[in-house]
């Protein structure tokens, strides 16, 4: 007996037979595949709209939710003039309940100034933007005094601070310069320089405006945040002057030979092993690496020396030599992240606490010369070459 799947079957093949319309079936079923794309596409569509229309949902509830970790508007406020010993009044206001987002601040006491505040919050961490200090230092070059201000030159640079997908804010980043005309002024350049720096944090004790001297196209680039003497800090900018001008190849003839004997070493020497320029290994297959990614010639890293004007000495990444050379053995490392390595049938190790010796540990990066004190390696500087050869045996 024939069940009712076949009998379908014979009744569509007499019906199609008799009306000779078979074109119409392969119709049909045309129609079905197009109602099934369509059906398809539809769900397709239907899920980016979903997606869309979420995410900006999404972003309002985490905003919502990111507020617990950060503090109320009220209190940032009072977090701001305790800082700055100030008075503000908001002039305007474009973020949320908490304070994310911007906000123009107008002060109530000197320096009188309007300065945009930006903050925002990730990963339940604040993080604040303020042209505070930029905007008070124009107002004392305006209406401070003249014999410390004078000449003084203010650089804003847009920033753009993104506070979620679809917003972000501009704010400005300031830097002041104090133009000289050469050389022999820069040590009244710097004596300048520290008393605009004392009396900025006189009225603002966090004062980090960037404060730099220019010489023509030179600009330098000493930070004096650091705490030095006035002294130390003639001699590291007439030097940092002076390997600007090594470096261009400029006239340095009109340099006091005192000076010279304080300031005349290079800025960097190339390391060299047994007379042989020494390769840092690593760098060079990640410069073969890019190079070839972006079809250009690939350049050989060398290892380099950089001298440090606070210790007059040079440093070099010592655990680099170690590795790129082949006098010396490399041992396992440990659970500190150091590592061993052997030297004339010795072991040495390698560590990362900071830039000091430690009987037979030498620092990851520190002072050329911890490798003769340490493995009793010699080293012969050559300054007119640039470069300091290392006598490994």
């Amino acid at each position: 007996m024939k069940n009712e799947e076949e009998k379908m079957q014979e009744f569509i093949k007499d019906f199609t037979n008799a009306h000779d319309s078979i074109r119409k079936v392969k119709g049909i079923d045309e129609a079905a595949k197009v109602i099934k794309i369509s059906l398809k596409t539809a769900i397709i569509i239907g899920i980016i709209v979903a997606i869309i229309v979420s995410i900006p949902i999404a972003i309002m509830i985490y905003d919502n939710m990111s507020v617990v970790f950060t503090m109320d508007k009220e209190d940032y406020i009072s977090k701001f003039e305790k800082t700055y010993r100030q008075q503000i009044e908001i002039v305007e206001d474009d973020s949320t309940n908490k304070g994310n987002g911007t906000i123009v601040f107008k002060t109530q006491k000197e320096p009188m100034v309007e300065f945009k505040a930006v903050k925002k919050i990730a990963g339940g961490v604040e993080t604040y933007y303020l042209e505070y200090e930029g905007k008070a230092l124009n107002y004392y070059i305006e209406n401070g005094p003249k014999e410390i201000f004078q000449g003084v030159e203010v650089e804003k640079t847009p920033r753009k601070v993104v506070l979620n997908m679809f917003k972000s804010a501009e704010i400005f980043d300031f830097k002041a310069y104090l133009p000289i005309e050469s050389y022999g002024k820069i040590e009244e350049g710097v004596h300048q320089l520290l008393a605009i720096k004392k009396f900025m944090q006189e009225k603002i004790e966090t004062f980090e405006i960037p404060l730099s001297l220019k010489i023509g196209d030179y600009t330098s680039w000493y930070d004096y945040n650091q705490e030095k003497t006035e002294e130390q800090i003639i001699n590291q900018e007439k030097q940092l002057y002076y390997w600007y001008l090594k470096n261009n190849e400029a006239d340095i003839s009109f340099i006091p030979e005192e000076d010279l004997l304080k300031i005349d070493r290079p800025q960097t020497l190339d390391v060299y092993v047994n007379g042989e320029k020494l390769v840092d290994k690593r760098q060079t297959e990640a410069e073969k690496y890019y190079a070839e990614q972006d079809g250009r010639d690939y350049k050989t890293v060398y290892i380099v020396a950089n001298y440090n004007q606070d210790n007059k000495c040079y440093e070099v990444p010592i655990s680099s030599v170690i590795v790129n050379c082949d006098k010396f053995q490399l041992l396992k490392g440990n659970i500190n992240a150091e590592f061993d390595f052997s030297y004339q049938n010795k072991k040495y190790a390698i560590h990362y606490f900071d830039d000091k010796v430690h009987g037979r540990k030498l620092p990851s990066s520190g002072n050329l010369e911890f490798l003769e004190q340490v493995l009793k390696i010699k080293i012969k500087y050559d300054y007119q070459n640039k470069k300091v050869n290392l006598i490994i045996e």
